[in-house]
């Protein structure tokens, strides 16, 4: 047999613990929750790019399309606005007013209706010694629903490109429908109705209400751009907090285990305390301390060590 030397037994060094791995453990955790969002981000980013480059080329095609249409649209109500002019003016004047106040109802409750109301994504926070896994964990989900509001608005901008061929159909059929209509009336009743069809069809004409709501293509462009890029702005901050997340979490059980293990091993770290501390050469073992209790010494009372 060979005989123990001091590569046999490990040495216990620092505050008791033994040889501590919580970090690094912590800091691998860490790496290891990034590296699966990342991969998360990248699923659902997927071809985001590829889709602007396509979005970005399509959507002044579509509104170049729909000029000629358009056009002929607004030129039919303008006919029918001339032929309404049976109605009197006090009467448009208050469907017109009318519909103002029923359109301005609808724009107001609308305003934070929408995928692209709110998109942007602002930066999160530095990582600070005040910060607990509760508070990342609600920064997590601020900046998740960020980057899935952002992802809802880059969609439904590029489903845009499919429904404006629809719309202006749709536009063309509603105004030949009234121009025939407005023809054939005479009622006044029916004159009213089929005026506010016309202010109706007339804001539906409206470049802007056609083309969801851009007034010009870098409008759309600029606006699909900032959607993808908070996008991913939003994803880049979920990785990194999910990373400060789980090393704070790790920590935690890292604290956990050790209380555990230095309740289990009491009288091994009690030993190793006592290591640090003991005294550079050893004390005569007839000697006696006063109060030591062995029953030697008149004053039992004093300050023995327990």
């Amino acid at each position: 047999m060979g005989t123990e030397t001091e590569t046999d037994t490990p040495q216990t060094t620092g505050n008791c613990a033994g040889c501590d791995s919580g970090g690094l453990a912590c800091s691998t955790e860490m790496y290891k929750r990034q590296a699966e969002v990342a991969e998360e981000s990248a699923k659902a980013l997927d071809k985001y790019q590829e889709t602007f480059d396509s979005a970005r080329a399509a959507y002044p095609k579509a509104r170049a399309d729909a000029k000629v249409d358009v056009e002929k649209a607004r030129e039919d109500l303008e006919t029918v606005r001339q032929s309404l002019c049976k109605l009197s003016k006090d009467d448009r004047r208050c469907l017109y007013e009318s519909y103002q106040k029923v359109q301005k109802a609808i724009d107001d409750c609308s305003q934070t209706a929408g995928p692209c109301a709110d998109c942007e994504c602002p930066d999160p926070p530095a990582p600070s010694t005040d910060e607990t896994s509760s508070s990342l964990a609600g920064l997590i989900d601020k900046y998740r629903q960020i980057a899935a509001s952002n992802q809802a608005c880059f969609t439904s901008l590029t489903e845009l490109l499919k429904s404006i061929p629809t719309d202006i159909k749709s536009l063309k059929d509603d105004v030949a429908k009234l121009v025939r209509e407005v023809g054939e009336a005479v009622d006044k009743d029916v004159l009213v109705r089929l005026y506010v069809r016309y202010l109706v069809l007339r804001l539906r004409s409206d470049g802007n209400s056609l083309f969801g709501g851009f007034d010009s293509v870098n409008a759309y462009v600029n606006r699909l751009c900032k959607a993808m890029q908070y996008s991913n702005a939003a994803w880049l901050a979920v990785i990194e907090l999910e990373g400060r997340k789980a090393r704070l979490d790790c920590q935690e059980r890292s604290r956990k285990a050790e209380c555990e293990r230095k309740r289990k091993d009491i009288v091994e770290d009690v030993l190793c305390e006592y290591e640090k501390c003991k005294p550079a050469t050893p004390s005569d073992p007839s000697t006696h301390e006063p109060g030591c209790g062995c029953g030697q010494h008149e004053d039992q009372s004093s300050n023995a060590v327990p």
